[in-house]
């Protein structure tokens, strides 16, 4: 995930901007949008670092894991073209 201009800035500022995740199905659906949120560790021009705790999907299968960035009560930055975050596709047993 990469982070720059405004949200590198609301990530370093903003006490209410947090790291968090999400987990879809192997057709893209939605498995479970929302889940706990995280501060990052350190931020140096507009790059941070974090280590978050990852709940797995439950059941087998392959799913996608997307990184994502939340202002709590105002937009989740996936999808709105302020953040790039690829879909990592992960085989659980």
């Amino acid at each position: 995930m990469r982070a720059t201009g405004e949200t590198a800035a609301l990530l370093a500022q903003d006490d209410k901007v947090f790291l968090s995740y999400h987990w879809y199905n192997h057709d893209k659906t939605v498995y479970q949008w929302d889940y706990p949120r995280f501060h990052p560790f350190a931020m140096q021009e507009g790059c941070f670092h974090a280590v978050m705790p990852v709940e797995i999907p439950s059941r087998p299968g392959v799913y996608y894991f997307q990184a994502d960035i939340v202002q709590e009560q105002v937009r989740w930055f996936c999808g709105t073209g302020l953040l790039s975050s690829e879909y990592r596709e992960v085989a659980v047993e």
